[in-house]
This record gives C-alpha cells, sequence and structure tokens, in this order.
C-alpha cells in the first residue's frame, strides 16, 4: 500500500495543522507535538472511514 496515495484526501486535510505546527509528519510517520496534543482526537478522527458519512450529514461530535 502507498501511504501518501491511500491517505491523500486525509493528509490534505491536516495539511493546515501541519503549517500551523502542531502537526508534525515524515513518511508514515505523523507525530503530535505537546502544543498540539489537544487536537490529537481531531488527527485521528480524520483517518476514521466511518465518520465520513456522518461528517457529510453533520450527525457527529464536532471538535473546535
Amino acid at each position: 500500500m502507498n501511504f501518501s496515495k491511500y491517505f491523500a484526501v486525509e493528509l490534505e486535510e491536516l495539511k493546515s495543522l501541519k503549517e500551523a505546527g502542531l502537526l508534525e509528519w515524515e513518511g508514515e510517520n505523523i507525530l503530535v507535538p505537546t502544543k498540539g496534543s489537544l487536537l490529537a482526537k481531531r488527527v485521528v478522527m480524520t483517518f476514521d472511514r466511518h465518520l465520513r458519512p456522518s461528517q457529510a450529514k453533520g450527525t457527529y461530535s464536532k471538535v473546535l
């Protein structure tokens, strides 16, 4: 599996967190530094395939 191709949409969604210094990644390793730790749930939710349909409907718990 090619990580960057398979998760292209998710990585694009996380790009703003990376640019803000709240997320780091090298290859397949994604790191949430201490200053971004409050957003760890947001990062994990990005990769949850079961949330995609719920996100479209707006029927899930939102992380600000």
